[in-house]
């Protein structure tokens, strides 16, 4: 028999390397990040199959073999079979449209927002160009997504300034092609968050750019009336610049 505790003893504690606790038990526990390549994936076999269960239950419904819908569509039984059984890796949508066509249905898809797209090196660039301008108390974080939105929302701020009296989103931009789109979105975004009350529409200071900007500045002052410098004034001194504006670095 082992030793007895003294009676009040307190159970001893492992150290967090030793005993059961292992290196493979520590990485598991650690949070596993859920970018687009995961998202994507998982949306795919997700989408795969809901289609197959409603591509079998047509055609059960309509009474048709195998056979019957690959004569029809130019598709082997052996083929529609694997289909059915998820025997192929990468479902192509010509076979997808095919086997729906032969049990009366119809292949739709669109595309909607779920997230932002990957930031390149140039849009990194012109963020830490910001990011050293700001003074503390105030804190800037970086891919914050959206308080309050729910899955499968995925959409996130390029950059938040917290913790000097208000939060206040980055939207960071190196090209503007479109401007009115580019306000459109990110208006979108200020109006869906449940903390962010201030948006500063960062773009890279390059001539065209700035073009952009002056043909538009004017249109949108009502919206973003703050400039580079009373924005970059404000939060140089660690304090809430107040209001939206559009920051050009």
């Amino acid at each position: 028999m082992g030793a007895r505790r003294a009676p009040g003893a307190s159970t001893p504690r492992c150290s967090p390397l030793s005993g059961s606790y292992t290196v493979t038990a520590m990485l598991r526990a650690m949070p596993v990040r859920y970018g687009p390549l995961e998202r994507a994936l998982a949306d795919v076999r997700r989408i795969e199959a809901r289609i197959i269960e409603d591509l079998i239950a047509a055609r059960v419904a309509a009474g048709l073999s195998r056979a019957d819908v690959g004569a029809v569509v130019g598709l082997s039984p052996h083929e529609i079979g694997r289909i059915d059984r998820r025997e192929i890796e990468s479902l192509r949508l010509e076979d997808v449209a095919r086997y729906a066509a032969g049990v009366g249905r119809s292949l739709g898809a669109r595309l909607y927002v779920a997230g932002d797209a990957v930031r390149d090196g140039p849009q990194q660039r012109v963020l830490e160009r910001m990011h050293v301008r700001v003074a503390r108390p105030a804190r800037w974080r970086i891919e914050v997504p959206l308080a309050g939105v729910e899955a499968p929302d995925a959409r996130a701020w390029d950059a938040v300034i917290d913790g000097h009296g208000c939060v206040d989103g980055v939207e960071a931009e190196t090209r503007l092609a479109d401007g009115q789109a580019i306000i459109r979105k990110v208006n979108l975004k200020l109006r869906d968050d449940r903390a962010v009350r201030h948006l500063f529409l960062l773009v890279a200071a390059t001539r065209a750019n700035r073009e952009a900007v002056r043909v538009v500045r004017n249109g949108l002052r009502a919206d973003f009336p703050l400039d580079t410098r009373a924005v970059l004034a404000a939060l140089g001194r660690g304090a809430c610049p107040g209001a939206n504006g559009i920051v050009i670095l």
